[in-house]
């Protein structure tokens, strides 16, 4: 599965491998280093993975960030990359960033912006979404994700510009760090479906 610049596989013991770009910490290797060959991602046990990305043209450079998550077999959900609100944490110095990224990144320049937020903006080892239970699905937007659960209940989270999160930009302001329930009037969900966003799981063989 690939999210534009990068790319991960899952293997059927449970194991995620990574390539590419990995100057947001897409890789989930615990670098920030573009990677020809697959390096073996810091989780195990998984599932499923989806892949995202955002493509950004502020800096002139046509730039894209991507990040990845993955449900593992507890059905808690693990994400790592570029981190917009949507890996589920998000401190106060981000927040603060991610208000005003463009002006201040073209300020800084691009790699200097990039590497003063490792770890941060850009997390190289997958986080835990801690409040997401019970996880079966999950789905990654340009700057949100979704997930969908055991009871058929849908949460998104990340940057809610246009509504995307299922509420309106005045009732949740621009950036939802901690999912937010979707409500559905009578509505029996059957598959999730984030654009820009791939999902890939283990062969059953």
């Amino acid at each position: 599965m690939d999210s534009y610049d990068s790319a991960c596989a899952l293997d059927k013991t449970g194991r995620v491998w990574c390539w590419g770009d990995g100057k947001a910490g897409q890789l989930g290797n615990g670098a920030y280093e573009d990677e020809a060959q697959p390096v073996l991602a810091k989780i195990n046990d998984v599932q499923s993975i989806a892949g995202g990305v955002h493509w950004n043209d502020a800096y002139g450079q046509g730039e894209s960030y991507s990040r990845f998550c993955a449900v593992k077999s507890d059905r808690a959900l693990w994400c790592w990359g570029f981190n917009y609100g949507d890996l589920g944490e998000l401190s106060e110095s981000a927040d603060a960033v991610l208000q005003h990224r463009d002006s201040i990144g073209l300020g800084e320049g691009l790699d200097n912006f990039m590497k003063k937020y490792q770890g941060d903006i850009f997390r190289a080892i997958p986080v835990p979404v801690r409040s997401a239970k019970d996880v079966v699905a999950v789905g990654l937007g340009a700057k949100h994700t979704c997930l969908q659960d055991l009871q058929d209940d849908v949460y998104c989270w990340g940057w809610n510009g246009m509504g995307q999160l299922g509420a309106s930009f005045s009732e949740t302001g621009p950036v939802v760090s901690v999912p937010r329930k979707v409500d559905f009037v009578e509505m029996k969900m059957r598959e999730l479906q984030v654009p820009n966003a791939l999902g890939l799981k283990p062969d059953s063989d």
